[in-house]
């Protein structure tokens, strides 16, 4: 079995990539980047969880500071010296992100492994189910997904209220075009559970709304 790097943020997909890859790749570190878009990130405002997500996977996380102009340069250094052989990232459909992920992996001689790419995001939810996932929605545009949405945990029993939000109002069920974005609070491979107790929503600009998770807890998986 070879070893890997899971381009990590915290959210549903790149924890569904882990899941996934479990029998072929042995993850042994997670990768989180911090980049240089200057709109505030739901998932940069959501460190503090991040942390309770990594305690939960029980793996170590590197932390790289991304400049501009220098975001390739830097990716490649890392990715020559960092342990493993594959680099393992959660795209479904975004062509270009996986064109460019492909072409840094080839120059740090690694090789991409991409375990959601083209599949339907219309069936991926089954596979949510299949990990015992559940994840909170920190982000999304108001005027593609219902402001109710913000903050709202989403796990077995509220997966069909979703799901029917998502074709009634005609967004895609995993946001694989921005129309939404999540941070994971269980999964099959999670040491524990984790219970937000207390989030603050707030709306940044008239597309991007973020729900930010000030306390949580652990409970047994």
């Amino acid at each position: 079995m070879r070893n890997g790097i899971l381009l990590f943020s915290g959210g549903k997909d790149c924890v569904l990539a882990l899941e996934k890859t479990r029998r072929t790749v042995r993850v042994v570190r997670l990768l989180h980047l911090h980049t240089t878009l200057p709109e505030p990130s739901p998932h940069t405002e959501n460190a503090a969880l991040r942390v309770g997500i990594i305690q939960a996977l029980g793996l170590p996380c590197d932390e790289v500071r991304l400049e501009r102009g220098r975001e390739r340069a830097i990716l490649v250094d890392y990715l020559r010296t960092a342990p493993g052989e594959v680099l393992v990232a959660a795209d479904i459909f975004l062509e270009p992100h996986r064109v460019w992920w492909e072409e840094i992996c080839a120059q740090a001689g690694k090789s991409l492994l991409e375990p959601l790419w083209g599949q339907p995001t219309t069936t991926l939810d089954r596979q949510w189910g299949r990990y015992g996932m559940a994840f909170i929605i920190v982000g999304l545009n108001p005027q593609r997904v219902p402001p109710a949405w913000l903050g709202r945990v989403v796990g077995p029993d509220e997966r069909p209220e979703f799901l029917e939000a998502a074709r009634r109002y005609g967004f895609d069920p995993c946001g694989e075009n921005g129309e939404f974005h999540t941070m994971a609070l269980a999964a099959r491979s999670f040491r524990f559970r984790i219970v937000p107790t207390k989030v603050v929503c707030r709306d940044v600009s008239p597309t991007l709304s973020i729900a930010r998770v000030v306390r949580w807890k652990a409970a047994p998986s």
